[in-house]
């Protein structure tokens, strides 16, 4: 058992993850800088700033949005993930697992299986290896 810190949600969330589907294993390639979506391909962004102090935080991001793809970009710093859970509005539950490998800079496409489905909130369980990370997700257009 390990001491999570739990940054509180900026935003009400509705669904509670009732049935959780087969997990997946993120792969941690970064994308080249030509395939970064475009500012009008996102149709949701939400970030959250650790600091190393705080050691494992979880945060949650609402969304309450349909889209195609799940981005993640760590803007500056180190950030150690260890797994991200996509809640859908019908409560499906998909774990994106990053078996705690630290990421830096750069965008990753982490789950592109949202299809169109409307997500209702990302949890994820990470921690700062640098002085502070700062962190966003985005949802590309369906």
């Amino acid at each position: 058992m390990r001491s999570v810190i739990v940054h509180p949600a900026r935003t009400d969330f509705q669904a509670k993850s009732t049935t959780f589907l087969a997990p997946v294993t993120f792969s941690g390639t970064a994308v080249a800088a030509a395939m970064v979506p475009t500012r009008d391909a996102i149709v949701w962004e939400d970030g959250e700033t650790l600091s190393k102090g705080e050691d494992w935080t979880e945060f949650t991001l609402g969304c309450n949005t349909s889209g195609r793809q799940l981005w993640l970009q760590i803007q500056s710093g180190r950030l150690q993930i260890d797994w991200a859970e996509v809640v859908f509005d019908n409560g499906d539950a998909q774990v994106l697992d990053f078996a705690e490998k630290t990421h830096g800079p750069g965008t990753y496409c982490v789950f592109d299986a949202v299809r169109g489905r409307r997500v209702d909130h990302v949890r994820v369980l990470a921690r700062a290896k640098s002085d502070e990370a700062k962190v966003m997700l985005q949802l590309l257009k369906g």
